[in-house]
Parts: C-alpha cells; structure tokens; sequence
C-alpha cells in the first residue's frame, strides 16, 4: 500500500482509504439513484432532478467526506431497491440473487437496512399473485 498512497503504512493512515472508499460510494449512490428514478418513472428529468436533489445534500456531502457507513448504506440500499424494481418488472433469477446480496451488505452495515424486506414482501406477494399461487 505503500506505492500507492505514498504514505508509511500504518493505522494512522486508515482513514485516507476509508474516505476514499466513502467518497467513491457517495458518487456511485448518485449513479445508483439515477438509475432507481430512471427504472421507475423512465423520465429523464425527475432523474436528473432526484440526482440534483442528493448530490447537493449538505447531509450526504458532509458524511461523504467521513468514513461513516450512512453513505455506504445509501449505495446499498438503493441498489436494493433497483434490484426489488427489476424483480417486479422481470422474472430473471438473477435479479433474485442481487436482491439478496444487497439486502444483506445493507443489513450487514445497520440493522436499519431491515426494512427493506416490506418492500421485498410486497413485490414477492404481487409476483405470486400474478403467477397464480394464491
């Protein structure tokens, strides 16, 4: 790590890595809103509008220069949400097991990611709806 950050190797330097990492995360939950509004209402403007709306909160922009896991577990949990969007929309396994693996790093960084499962549970209740099992 040395080579990298050019800086002694050491914990004392931990926290340049883990703003980083926060950083990256803050910018990529802007992407990942994008992404949610864009499935969702399939409107370029609320799109951009919601990504204007996040970029410039002064609460995620001053957690994003911390190394705190809110901003982490706003990455995470939009993306579950994508994933939960793209179940109700499609029948692709594959959008089962991203679900799952968000839902768990998300409930893996606060326990209060768990309420991602009432959104879950609805969709998977309309999906067997739909499929006819009730």
């Amino acid at each position: 790590m040395e080579f990298i950050f050019d800086y002694k190797v050491s914990y004392n330097n931990l926290f340049i890595i883990g703003r980083s990492i926060t950083v990256i995360c803050g910018g990529a939950s802007v992407w990942a809103t994008y992404a949610l509004t864009q499935q969702v209402y399939r409107v370029k403007f609320i799109s951009y509008l919601a990504c204007f709306f996040l970029a410039f909160n002064i609460l995620h922009i001053q957690l994003s220069k911390f190394y705190a896991t809110d901003i982490i577990l706003t990455l995470f949990f939009t993306l579950a949400l994508l994933s939960i969007v793209k179940i109700l929309k499609s029948t692709k396994k594959s959008n089962y097991v991203t679900t799952g693996v968000f839902i768990g790093v998300s409930f893996a960084l606060k326990i209060s990611a768990l309420v991602l499962f009432i959104p879950l549970i609805l969709v998977l209740i309309k999906k067997s709806f739909q499929a006819g099992f009730w």
